[in-house]
């Protein structure tokens, strides 16, 4: 089931219609990871001892940092790859030791998101969904150990979120993000428990640079007042450039002009 709802949203991120494309951009990112491992415990018979102490866990808090390429298609849909160095961990209370112990580590990860307006298409910054599938590589670990059994090299996990962009190069995102296979195993006799990784991810990210066409500026509305107001202004007439024949003419009817004022000042004066 997990296999083809991967399936699904890898083929709806090739076959939806690329109509409009905008812009590509790559940026950085970084951000708060609250992160915590999420229990799942079957015991067959009568062998309640056989549970280790430590198998209730709570959150700890860490942080994300990475880069990303990000392709828009339009106003409404856009893809998202990003890589990045993401945390992990838990704190639990170990009954025997009468103590917290806290696990942390750091993963690889490289999540693919699909990124949707289906509202406010109008706002100039419309909030957006996200809906993606994560790879992650595990590095390395520090910290008490908690956990039981060998730690899984790989894992995928799904994440789902929300994001809105500040301005035209900052953007804030919160997603959920819960894993699809076990962080870690335990099993004994008929004892099985299996740790998924889970987080709550803030994170702030900004565009370096974006290729594609400029954005269209939004030229403002005119008013019905403003319309009348502009229409019942008159433009002053153009200025036809004259030509060298036109302009000796002007200035014989300015010379006879000059002539005829002269000779009747002069008829007055007598």
């Amino acid at each position: 089931m997990k296999k083809r709802l991967l399936y699904y949203f890898l083929l709806t991120c090739i076959c939806f219609p690329l109509k409009a494309q905008n812009d590509f951009k790559f940026g950085l990112q970084t951000g708060a990871t609250i992160a915590t491992f999420n229990a799942d415990i079957s015991i067959s018979g009568n062998i309640g001892a056989a549970i280790p102490p430590i198998n209730e866990f709570s959150h700890i808090a860490s942080f994300n940092v990475g880069f990303w390429f990000e392709k828009r298609f339009s106003s409404a849909f856009a893809i998202r790859w990003e890589v990045q160095r993401s945390p992990g961990g838990a704190k639990a209370f170990d009954i025997l030791e009468e103590r917290e112990k806290r696990y942390k580590y750091f993963y690889l990860s490289s999540p693919l998101i699909l990124k949707i307006a289906p509202f406010q298409k109008k706002a100039k910054y419309p909030i957006q969904l996200e809906i993606g599938a994560v790879a992650n590589y595990f590095l390395f670990d520090y910290g008490e150990e908690v956990t039981f059994g060998e730690v899984n090299q790989f894992e995928f996990s799904a994440l789902a979120g929300v994001t809105r962009n500040i301005d035209d190069k900052w953007s804030v995102s919160v997603r959920y993000n819960r894993g699809l296979k076990p962080f870690s195993q335990y099993e004994v006799g008929g004892v099985n428990i299996n740790w998924t990784n889970q987080s709550y991810i803030l994170t702030f990210s900004r565009a370096l640079f974006t290729i594609g066409p400029k954005a269209k500026v939004d030229k403002p509305q005119l008013t019905k007042e403003a319309i009348i107001q502009k229409e019942s202004i008159k433009e002053p007439p153009v200025k036809k450039k004259l030509t060298k024949k036109q302009r000796l003419k002007q200035k014989k009817k300015e010379i006879r002009k000059r002539k005829k004022a002269r000779k009747k000042k002069l008829r007055k004066k007598k």
